[in-house]
């Protein structure tokens, strides 16, 4: 894989890695009585306040949250309110399919033999990493 691949290869991962994180932790909120926005720090994601806040914005018009609003206060700065913010089902749908996914990946990994068998005790949560 030559270097330019290689970098959007990482970069696509790392995006992966952190809308599913960002999603995760919205799942965990539901059930919070009020939301901890401290889960809406770009420092908290290791990425930068203009990327984070990209990705915020990508959820919600993908409709995988819901209940945040963001408004620019100068440079590369931004206000985040919540309003009773949660994940969507859809929100929660692609967190149910990441899943699976990167139960498969893990097997992929390990070098096991894949197999039906092996994919669905994946899925069940049999296959210990």
């Amino acid at each position: 894989m030559d270097g330019y691949k290689k970098q959007a290869y990482n970069g696509l991962m790392e995006f992966e890695k952190t809308i599913y994180g960002i999603l995760s932790a919205f799942e965990k909120q539901m059930d919070e009585a009020s939301f901890n926005l401290d889960i809406l720090k770009a420092r908290i994601w290791n990425v930068s306040e203009i990327r984070f806040i990209r990705y915020l914005k990508m959820l919600l018009n993908a409709g995988y949250i819901d209940g945040i609003s963001i408004a620019p206060l100068s440079d590369n700065q931004y206000y985040i309110k919540s309003d009773n913010a949660t994940i969507t089902l859809k929100g929660l749908e692609y967190l149910a399919e990441n899943s699976m996914m990167r139960k498969v990946a893990d097997i992929f990994k390990k070098g096991t033999s894949i197999t039906i068998q092996t994919v669905a005790e994946a899925a069940a949560g049999k296959i210990i990493k």
